[in-house]
């Protein structure tokens, strides 16, 4: 009877926990946030390392992309790729082109509702991705993502040439501050046209930039240019005069930005008219005055008496001195002294005579 009793009361005992157990409500489990579709194809990825940076699972790499984009520091980052930040877009669909965006970065700043174009560069094309931050929740970011555009880059072949005659080249150094040896060395010139801090420049050259030309025979007529530049910036859109200059000519050239596209520019290019210089200033050369024609010497004075000096070093017949007298002042006009390594050295030919003689070389009306 006992053991009736005893298991009678373990039944009751089990029977009113379990009927107790039954009464407590459930402890709910954390629901799985979730990541809406703003636009039609994205796909969506749980990004890992928010917290930690231990991204391993938790990387977006879209397809035929060859480097990931991963978390690092709260900020998104990758290899090849940069970020532009989409204000005031809460979707997908809601992004402006990507053609729009100019604040490109290295790194993307992790907050909740941001929508960034990303871009990654490889050697052939650009690759541009949709991408919105859904969460952050806790290591966790959600973020919804699309590929929008696979952009080839543009390369010599891209450039339209707009004019009879005209030639395509790609100058280097746009990004990198100037590449010297990718210069453009038009032909039958002698120096190149090159780029630096941005801006076309070239020994010899002057530039009149107008903005808004997409193609060289709307630049307007040479003589219209009332103003050259030694530098001219380098801009999208844009089309350029180009005077190279010697003491002979003046060579004009038309030049014309295709595209700009990293630390390359592809420009179309032609030769379009040379002009003679006419130099009232210059001397002509004639017996005794084999020197007239050098820089130092100024334009003569057919009132006033010309003589030019040399000296002789190792067999060779050096120039030394130049003047003019003007007889009726009895007094030199001017005189122009060669400076160099040979007529610097002391007594090179020179004889101790009496530095006040008359120049032998006068004629005896001038002595």
């Amino acid at each position: 009877m006992k053991k009736m009793f005893k298991i009678l009361f373990w039944l009751v005992s089990a029977l009113l926990v379990g009927c107790g157990s039954s009464d407590e409500p459930d402890i709910p489990l954390p629901k799985e946030k979730v990541i809406e579709s703003t636009e039609i194809g994205s796909a969506k990825l749980v990004m890992l390392g928010y917290l930690d940076n231990v991204t391993a699972g938790g990387m977006l790499q879209p397809e035929s992309f060859a480097t990931p984009v991963y978390i690092k520091d709260r900020k998104l980052c990758g290899t090849d790729y940069t970020f532009a930040v989409c204000s005031k877009v809460e979707r997908l669909d809601a992004m402006p082109d990507f053609s729009t965006a100019s604040d490109w970065r290295e790194t993307l700043e992790l907050t909740e509702g941001v929508t960034a174009w990303v871009r990654y560069v490889t050697a052939s094309y650009y690759g541009y991705v949709k991408l919105r931050v859904a969460y952050i929740d806790g290591n966790k970011v959600g973020v919804e993502y699309k590929v929008a555009s696979m952009q080839k880059r543009p390369d010599i072949n891209s450039i339209e040439l707009t004019e009879s005659g005209a030639k395509a080249f790609v100058l280097k150094g746009y990004a990198g501050g100037g590449a010297t040896a990718e210069g453009l060395l038009p032909e039958g010139l002698a120096s190149r046209i090159l780029i630096g801090n941005k801006e076309l420049k070239g020994v010899n050259y002057s530039f009149a930039k107008y903005d808004g030309v997409s193609k060289l025979p709307n630049l307007p007529a040479v003589s219209a240019v009332t103003e050259w530049r030694t530098t001219a910036p380098i801009t999208g859109n844009s089309a350029y005069w180009v005077r190279y200059t010697t003491p002979q000519e003046h060579v004009f050239l038309k030049l014309r930005v295709a595209y700009i596209d990293g630390d390359d520019v592809g420009v179309e290019y032609l030769l379009s008219s040379h002009e003679t210089i006419v130099n009232e200033n210059a001397n002509v050369a004639t017996e005794g005055r084999a020197y007239a024609t050098d820089y130092s010497i100024p334009h003569l004075n057919s009132a006033n008496y010309y003589v030019e000096h040399t000296v002789s070093v190792n067999n060779q017949t050096v120039f030394n001195y130049a003047l003019e007298w003007n007889d009726a002042m009895k007094h030199s006009a001017w005189v122009a002294f060669v400076f160099d390594k040979i007529t610097s050295e002391k007594k090179v030919s020179r004889p101790d005579i009496d530095p006040w003689n008359v120049d032998p070389h006068f004629p005896k009306q001038c002595k």
